[in-house]
Protein backbone atom coordinates (compact mmCIF):
# COMPACT_ATOMS: atom_id res chain seq x y z
CA UNK A 1 0.00 0.00 0.00
CA UNK A 2 2.69 2.70 0.82
CA UNK A 3 4.95 1.75 -2.24
CA UNK A 4 2.49 2.56 -4.38
CA UNK A 5 1.55 5.18 -3.29
CA UNK A 6 5.04 6.57 -3.01
CA UNK A 7 5.05 5.90 -6.64
CA UNK A 8 1.58 7.34 -7.24
CA UNK A 9 3.19 10.77 -5.27
CA UNK A 10 6.15 10.65 -7.07
CA UNK A 11 4.65 10.66 -10.78
CA UNK A 12 2.32 13.88 -8.78
CA UNK A 13 4.93 15.72 -8.10
CA UNK A 14 7.24 14.76 -11.82
CA UNK A 15 3.73 15.83 -13.39
CA UNK A 16 3.18 19.25 -11.56
CA UNK A 17 6.95 20.54 -11.70
CA UNK A 18 7.76 19.00 -15.10
CA UNK A 19 4.92 18.10 -17.43
CA UNK A 20 2.18 19.65 -17.36
CA UNK A 21 0.71 20.05 -20.57
CA UNK A 22 -1.99 17.35 -21.63
CA UNK A 23 0.29 16.01 -23.92
CA UNK A 24 1.77 12.38 -24.05
CA UNK A 25 2.51 11.67 -20.38
CA UNK A 26 -1.28 12.34 -19.42
CA UNK A 27 -2.63 10.23 -22.61
CA UNK A 28 -0.20 8.02 -21.43
CA UNK A 29 -1.02 7.21 -17.58
CA UNK A 30 -4.70 7.32 -18.23
CA UNK A 31 -3.94 4.43 -21.05
CA UNK A 32 -1.74 2.29 -19.32
CA UNK A 33 -4.65 3.02 -15.92
CA UNK A 34 -7.60 1.94 -18.44
CA UNK A 35 -5.40 -0.85 -20.07
CA UNK A 36 -4.57 -2.38 -16.65
CA UNK A 37 -8.10 -2.06 -15.54
CA UNK A 38 -8.93 -4.22 -18.69
CA UNK A 39 -6.76 -6.77 -17.70
CA UNK A 40 -8.42 -7.19 -14.56
CA UNK A 41 -11.81 -7.15 -16.61
CA UNK A 42 -10.30 -9.90 -18.63
CA UNK A 43 -8.78 -12.02 -16.30
CA UNK A 44 -10.96 -12.68 -13.50
CA UNK A 45 -14.90 -11.46 -14.62
CA UNK A 46 -14.56 -13.53 -17.61
CA UNK A 47 -13.16 -16.16 -15.96
CA UNK A 48 -10.94 -17.15 -18.16
CA UNK A 49 -7.28 -15.95 -19.51
CA UNK A 50 -4.56 -18.32 -21.49
CA UNK A 51 -2.23 -16.22 -19.69
CA UNK A 52 -1.39 -15.38 -16.04
CA UNK A 53 -4.22 -12.76 -14.02
CA UNK A 54 -1.59 -10.03 -13.67
CA UNK A 55 0.28 -10.86 -16.73
CA UNK A 56 -2.90 -10.01 -18.53
CA UNK A 57 -2.52 -6.75 -16.25
CA UNK A 58 0.52 -5.25 -16.49
CA UNK A 59 0.30 -6.46 -20.82
CA UNK A 60 -2.94 -4.24 -20.91
CA UNK A 61 -0.97 -1.69 -19.30
CA UNK A 62 1.51 -1.57 -21.93
CA UNK A 63 -0.61 -1.72 -24.58
CA UNK A 64 -2.84 1.00 -23.04
CA UNK A 65 -0.03 3.40 -23.06
CA UNK A 66 0.47 2.60 -26.86
CA UNK A 67 -2.73 3.22 -27.81
CA UNK A 68 -3.57 5.83 -25.04
CA UNK A 69 -1.06 8.34 -27.11
CA UNK A 70 -1.40 6.83 -30.34
CA UNK A 71 -4.16 9.51 -31.49
CA UNK A 72 -1.21 12.04 -31.60
CA UNK A 73 0.53 10.78 -34.46
CA UNK A 74 -2.09 12.95 -36.11
CA UNK A 75 1.13 16.00 -35.96
CA UNK A 76 2.48 13.90 -38.34
CA UNK A 77 -0.43 15.28 -40.73
CA UNK A 78 -1.07 18.89 -39.30
CA UNK A 79 -2.71 21.15 -41.04
CA UNK A 80 -3.91 18.55 -43.68
CA UNK A 81 -7.43 19.22 -44.05
CA UNK A 82 -9.44 16.47 -42.63
CA UNK A 83 -6.23 14.71 -41.41
CA UNK A 84 -5.57 17.56 -38.71
CA UNK A 85 -4.94 17.06 -35.56
CA UNK A 86 -7.54 16.27 -33.18
CA UNK A 87 -9.44 15.90 -36.29
CA UNK A 88 -12.04 13.10 -36.73
CA UNK A 89 -9.59 10.73 -38.55
CA UNK A 90 -8.12 10.18 -34.80
CA UNK A 91 -9.86 12.15 -32.18
CA UNK A 92 -12.91 10.66 -31.98
CA UNK A 93 -15.82 7.79 -31.60
CA UNK A 94 -15.62 6.74 -35.48
CA UNK A 95 -11.07 6.35 -35.15
CA UNK A 96 -11.50 4.40 -31.49
CA UNK A 97 -13.61 2.46 -33.21
CA UNK A 98 -11.77 1.53 -36.42
CA UNK A 99 -8.27 1.42 -34.15
CA UNK A 100 -10.38 -1.36 -32.17
CA UNK A 101 -11.12 -3.27 -35.00
CA UNK A 102 -7.58 -3.18 -36.74
CA UNK A 103 -5.84 -4.13 -33.51
CA UNK A 104 -7.72 -6.87 -33.32
CA UNK A 105 -7.68 -8.12 -36.44
CA UNK A 106 -4.12 -7.39 -36.12
CA UNK A 107 -3.95 -9.96 -33.72
CA UNK A 108 -5.24 -12.71 -36.42
CA UNK A 109 -3.15 -11.30 -38.98
CA UNK A 110 -0.10 -12.01 -37.02
CA UNK A 111 -1.51 -15.58 -36.54
CA UNK A 112 -2.07 -16.65 -39.53
CA UNK A 113 1.53 -15.34 -40.91
CA UNK A 114 2.88 -17.55 -38.69
CA UNK A 115 4.79 -14.87 -36.82
CA UNK A 116 3.10 -16.16 -32.96
CA UNK A 117 0.66 -18.46 -32.03
CA UNK A 118 -2.16 -16.85 -29.52
CA UNK A 119 -3.92 -19.58 -28.21
CA UNK A 120 -6.87 -18.80 -28.47
CA UNK A 121 -6.70 -15.76 -30.69
CA UNK A 122 -10.44 -14.41 -30.21
CA UNK A 123 -9.45 -14.14 -26.58
CA UNK A 124 -6.38 -11.95 -27.74
CA UNK A 125 -8.03 -10.00 -30.49
CA UNK A 126 -11.04 -9.21 -27.91
CA UNK A 127 -8.46 -8.01 -25.58
CA UNK A 128 -6.20 -6.08 -27.59
CA UNK A 129 -9.09 -4.60 -29.61
CA UNK A 130 -10.91 -3.31 -25.92
CA UNK A 131 -7.98 -1.68 -24.73
CA UNK A 132 -7.33 -0.24 -28.09
CA UNK A 133 -11.04 1.55 -28.08
CA UNK A 134 -10.66 2.51 -24.50
CA UNK A 135 -7.54 3.78 -24.32
CA UNK A 136 -7.73 6.20 -27.32
CA UNK A 137 -11.57 7.20 -26.85
CA UNK A 138 -10.20 8.36 -23.18
CA UNK A 139 -7.48 10.31 -25.03
CA UNK A 140 -9.97 11.77 -27.11
CA UNK A 141 -12.32 12.69 -24.21
CA UNK A 142 -9.32 13.89 -21.96
CA UNK A 143 -8.87 16.32 -25.20
CA UNK A 144 -12.08 17.46 -25.49
CA UNK A 145 -12.22 18.82 -21.98
CA UNK A 146 -9.81 21.65 -23.31
CA UNK A 147 -10.75 24.74 -25.55
CA UNK A 148 -9.11 22.91 -28.65
CA UNK A 149 -11.65 20.24 -28.22
CA UNK A 150 -12.55 17.42 -29.87
CA UNK A 151 -15.32 15.81 -31.99
CA UNK A 152 -16.34 13.12 -29.98
CA UNK A 153 -18.98 11.68 -30.70
CA UNK A 154 -18.48 11.43 -34.47
CA UNK A 155 -20.06 10.03 -36.39
CA UNK A 156 -23.39 10.25 -34.39
CA UNK A 157 -22.55 13.57 -33.68
CA UNK A 158 -20.70 16.45 -35.55
CA UNK A 159 -20.04 18.55 -32.60
CA UNK A 160 -16.98 19.75 -31.08
CA UNK A 161 -17.04 18.93 -27.58
CA UNK A 162 -15.02 22.06 -25.99
CA UNK A 163 -14.20 22.11 -22.31
CA UNK A 164 -12.88 25.79 -20.59
CA UNK A 165 -9.28 24.47 -19.97
CA UNK A 166 -6.05 25.33 -22.04
CA UNK A 167 -4.74 22.18 -23.14
CA UNK A 168 -1.70 22.81 -20.46
CA UNK A 169 -4.08 24.10 -17.77
CA UNK A 170 -2.79 22.52 -14.02
CA UNK A 171 -6.08 21.11 -12.63
CA UNK A 172 -7.41 18.64 -16.06
CA UNK A 173 -3.89 17.33 -16.16
CA UNK A 174 -2.75 17.03 -12.64
CA UNK A 175 -6.83 15.51 -11.99
CA UNK A 176 -6.36 13.08 -15.05
CA UNK A 177 -2.85 11.90 -13.27
CA UNK A 178 -3.95 11.60 -9.87
CA UNK A 179 -7.05 9.58 -11.45
CA UNK A 180 -5.04 7.26 -13.28
CA UNK A 181 -2.01 6.80 -10.82
CA UNK A 182 -4.98 5.75 -8.43
CA UNK A 183 -6.11 2.80 -10.88
CA UNK A 184 -2.48 1.95 -11.63
CA UNK A 185 -1.92 1.50 -7.87
CA UNK A 186 -5.02 -0.45 -7.10
CA UNK A 187 -4.12 -2.44 -10.03
CA UNK A 188 -0.82 -3.50 -8.88
CA UNK A 189 -2.36 -3.81 -5.11
CA UNK A 190 -5.10 -6.49 -6.55
CA UNK A 191 -2.19 -8.30 -8.07
CA UNK A 192 -0.18 -8.77 -4.93
CA UNK A 193 -3.29 -10.09 -3.57
CA UNK A 194 -4.36 -12.29 -6.33
CA UNK A 195 -0.71 -13.30 -6.19
CA UNK A 196 -0.61 -14.02 -2.66
CA UNK A 197 -3.60 -16.06 -2.80
CA UNK A 198 -2.85 -20.29 -1.90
Amino acid sequence: MLVWGVGAGGILIWQITYLSPMKRFTHMVVGVAVGMALGHVFSSVFHFCPVGPCDAVYLGGVLGAFFGVLPDADVIFHGAGPLRHRGVWSHSLLSSTVLSLLAGSGVFAVENMGVYNFEPAWWWSFFVGSVAFFASFFHTWADSLTRGGAYLLFPLSRRKFRGRWRYDSFIPNTGLVVAGALVIGFSLFLCKERLSLP
